[in-house]
């Protein structure tokens, strides 16, 4: 055993690096865009109005926002115990195809239970699917990073099969669509005119609640336990394994609800 200087990271430094990284990218993208021989700050003004000029293209931009809230915080959790999940596009898909089985009429339910029930069966299925890859790395030492990008591929071909045969629309003319969620499982529009939809709102109760997880549960104190240094986590008497499975299940079902909801609300 051997004493080590604690790393910390001055607060400062934490707060300026991602207006850094903004920085470097809005250089960067200058570049580019001197290079294509156009003007910068007209590109730039044209980028903002076009994302936040008028109700339409604010709605536009929260509602194609929404997928990637519920995925960064998919990847979030799982990187705090440092399980590398690549596979946020493929737990994404498998809760979308689940929403879209279960609630295109097989699963009839009152909008009350019915949004509820999509929701954790779509989660439970993504979640599952990173559960797989997680089983894999403690028990037979594969890497994780390895199984979930590579998943992502399976997944979107079997998908690609179940929308040109088994889900597949009979109104759709043969263009690869899944059946239509019914009434009862649709997430209720926030703004007229808009594709904007509850699902928004429940994107930010879960970046809330992901929060208050991670910062005050004893669950979320094991996560960042495992990830900060696993041995001593295992000398203070977590168990390491049963941790990164709920860590699975948590970033899993979080990718997953995010394509639960693009099916449900748009």
């Amino acid at each position: 055993m051997r004493l080590e200087v604690r790393e910390n990271v001055p607060i400062w430094i934490q707060g300026l690096a991602p207006i850094l990284a903004i920085l470097i990218s809005l250089v960067l993208c200058s570049l580019l865009i001197i290079w294509a021989g156009k003007p910068v700050l007209e590109s730039y003004a044209l980028l903002v109005n076009g994302a936040l000029g008028s109700s339409f293209a604010l709605s536009e931009t929260l509602t194609r926002a929404t997928p990637l809230i519920f995925t960064g915080l998919a990847a979030a959790i799982a990187f705090k115990a440092k399980l590398w999940n690549i596979g946020g596009e493929g737990q994404l898909y498998v809760g979308a195809v689940f929403a879209t089985v279960l609630g295109s009429g097989l699963v009839t339910l009152h909008p009350i239970l019915m949004i509820p029930f999509l929701v954790v069966t779509g989660a439970l299925a993504a979640g599952g699917l990173l559960l797989f890859s997680t089983l894999l790395k403690n028990y037979l030492r594969v890497d994780e990073v390895v199984v979930t990008l590579l998943l992502n591929f399976i997944v979107l071909l079997f998908v690609n099969y179940l929308l040109e045969g088994p889900i597949q629309d009979p109104m759709s003319m043969g263009w690869p669509q899944g059946r239509p969620i019914i009434d009862e499982g649709q997430l209720i529009p926030i703004m007229e005119k808009s594709r904007l939809h509850l699902g928004f709102i429940l994107a930010l109760v879960a970046a809330f609640g992901c929060w208050i997880f991670m910062k005050f549960t004893l669950w979320g104190y094991e996560i960042r336990s495992v990830g900060l240094n696993p041995e001593a986590a295992k000398f203070s008497g977590i168990n390491i394994n049963r941790t990164l499975i709920i860590t699975a299940l948590l970033s899993g079902g979080m990718a997953g609800i995010a394509g639960g909801r693009e099916v449900a609300g748009l």
